[in-house]
């Protein structure tokens, strides 16, 4: 029996089911601005990020966060991929309008004031989502997978690793 002390510091849990199975990886990217200059000089250099992380590394999922829609053209593709089972994205035009008026209008000037709030976003939302996830900053930022250059790379590497096999250290 608890004494009355301890009783008092017992609250109510509610759980929320997830109803969808638990992915393996995903990544998350800081705020993104700016990519139309990046798009003219490279025009598929964040889809090609996207493509190595998602369809050759092994991330099943991305969120990804933009504060002025700069985005938006590189992912026309990445929703008919979602639906045919492929990986998915979460993408947040906006992202600053998601905190407040205020943090959206001093993001006009300085775009990484929300990167906080984001990366805490994500990693929240991802606790019962992902078994690992990843901060992968920008289209400037890509993870390379130790030993043989394979599609599916990254999950052989974090299956190892939860079984704790040697060699098989984190990248």
């Amino acid at each position: 029996r608890l004494p009355e002390a301890e009783k008092a510091a017992v609250l109510p849990l509610e759980l929320c089911y997830v109803g969808q199975p638990m992915r393996r990886a995903s990544f998350c990217s800081q705020p993104l601005y700016g990519l139309g200059s990046i798009r003219r000089e490279l025009p598929w250099a964040v889809e090609d990020w996207l493509d190595y992380h998602l369809e050759h590394l092994g991330f099943e999922h991305a969120e990804l966060y933009d504060t002025d829609g700069s985005l938006a053209p590189a992912l026309g593709r990445r929703s008919v991929a979602a639906r045919r089972g492929g990986p998915s994205v979460a993408y947040w035009a906006a992202w600053p309008t998601n905190l407040s008026e205020t943090v959206a209008a001093i993001s006009q000037e300085h775009p990484y004031c929300a990167e906080t709030w984001a990366y805490a976003h994500c990693l929240t939302t991802h606790r019962a989502l992902s078994r690992w996830v990843m901060l992968l900053h920008a289209p400037d930022e890509y993870v390379v997978a130790p030993g043989r250059p394979s599609r599916g790379r990254l999950l052989e590497i974090l299956e190892g690793v939860e079984r704790g096999l040697p060699g098989e250290e984190p990248m």
